[in-house]
């Protein structure tokens, strides 16, 4: 008879199309983790997951669907704890962009709070039961570099960022004593995309090298979760960036990025009324 530590286990990713995900994705497969891979439809997903399992001979499965839906979540949930033993949760998917606040739909900022803090929030109060079962096991939840900063015309991005991080160190903290543990990942700047790239362009020289690549990201998210840190800040830069941050005064700290993120601001936006169409994307990047 198969016991629960005898079935196979699997590392589930959440946004793993493109980006960091699809990074991460290809990490954990180099490592021989057998995978659950979670995007959008029709973001290509089950050819990227072929191609994993024919490279690394792992296992790979894609469900494609929109985790912002409750219902579909529910069922995702459902079907994940019916048919696998997941011992690993990588809560990557997620949603930003820049524009002043009075310019954004409704609807985008709905966006962001669902996939940002519900969609992590739910996915874990579903799977920790499941991951408690084996002897060892990991929750990742990605964060930003932005989390700790008054980054003005994200305003929601950050905020709902911040949330991640206190949601992860107290959850890290409830989880003592069993097997799971809990990592936040805090990267800076990745080119995840192409509305990531062209926002990124308008930077300063500083800014721009404070650029990581999505692979970069991915290698050490991936050491940290396994090695049960309980914060990974990959790269120099990005460690620099938020002492910086935890050591310079609010207030000056709201000039300097109200000077470095007016740049990425789109021109349409300075000087029009609030009625235009958001410039938040709607696709997963990361700040």
């Amino acid at each position: 008879m198969e016991t629960h530590s005898s079935r196979k286990k699997y590392t589930l990713i959440t946004g793993a199309s493109a980006g960091l995900g699809k990074a991460i994705a290809k990490e954990c497969a180099g490592r021989g983790q057998n995978m659950i891979l979670v995007s959008l439809p029709y973001e290509g997903l089950h050819l990227f997951g072929q191609a994993l399992e024919k490279k690394h001979n792992v296992e790979v499965h894609c469900y494609e669907t929109d985790l912002t839906q409750p219902q579909e979540l529910l069922r995702f949930a459902q079907w994940v704890k019916q048919n696998f033993s997941l011992n690993i949760l990588i809560n990557n998917a997620g949603v930003g962009g820049t524009v002043p606040i009075d310019h954004a739909t409704p609807a985008c900022i709905e966006n962001i709070l669902q996939l940002n803090i519900r969609v992590l929030s739910m996915l874990t109060y579903h799977f920790v039961p499941e991951l408690k079962k084996h002897r060892q096991s990991h929750i990742l939840n990605v964060g930003s570099i932005s989390a700790f900063g008054p980054v003005p015309y994200k305003t929601v991005y950050p905020a709902s960022k911040a949330f991640v991080n206190a949601f992860s160190y107290c959850l890290r903290a409830e989880l003592m004593g069993s097997p799971v543990r809990v990592t936040v990942l805090n990267p800076g700047v990745m080119l995840t995309n192409s509305d990531v790239i062209a926002r990124n362009s308008k930077q300063s020289w500083w800014g721009r090298q404070l650029n990581l690549s999505p692979e970069f990201v991915a290698k050490h998210a991936v050491d940290g979760m396994l090695r049960g840190k309980r914060a990974v800040l990959p790269g120099l830069l990005c460690k620099m960036s938020y002492w910086l941050m935890r050591l310079i005064p609010n207030v000056i700290q709201s000039f300097l990025l109200l000077r470095i993120f007016q740049k990425e601001v789109p021109a349409q936006y300075k000087n029009k009324p609030s009625d235009i169409e958001s410039g938040w994307s709607e696709k997963p990047s990361q700040l």
